[in-house]
C-alpha cells in the first residue's frame, strides 16, 4: 500500500496520509496504521521502527482514553436532559467509568 510521509528535519515521521502532500516522501507499507508517528524514523527508504519507551507508551493511552471521554461527553449531557434513559445510558456509563479508573490507574503510577 503506498503513503506519504511528512517527516521532520531529523527524519522523524510527523504524520502520513494517502494523498501526496509538498514535502512528502512515497513509501510502500503493508499497514500505514501501525507506523508510529514522532517515533518511527524514515531511513534509507523505507520506515525504521524505534522501541517505545514504556512512558510514552503509557502517556499515549491516558490522551486515548481522556479522547474517549471527550467524545462521548455529550451523551452525558443528553441524559442530564432527559434524552436519554438511565438504560439507554448503562452501558456509556459504564464505559466512561472504566476509562476514568484506568487513568486514575496509569497516573498513579
Amino acid at each position: 500500500m503506498k503513503v506519504y510521509l511528512l517527516l521532520k528535519e531529523n527524519n522523524i515521521i510527523s504524520g502520513w496520509s494517502y494523498t501526496r502532500l509538498d514535502q512528502t516522501v512515497e513509501v510502500e507499507v503493508d499497514n500505514p496504521e501501525v507506523i508510529k508517528v514522532g517515533i518511527d524514523s524514515y531511513e534509507d527508504g523505507k520506515i525504521v521502527s524505534k522501541e517505545v519507551p514504556a512512558e510514552v507508551t503509557k502517556r499515549l493511552r491516558i490522551l486515548e482514553l481522556k479522547k474517549n471521554l471527550l467524545e462521548t461527553d455529550y451523551l452525558c449531557w443528553k441524559h442530564a436532559d432527559g434524552d436519554l434513559t438511565d438504560e439507554e445510558y448503562a452501558e456509556t456509563k459504564a464505559q466512561r467509568h472504566a476509562w476514568r479508573l484506568e487513568i486514575n490507574e496509569l497516573e498513579g503510577e
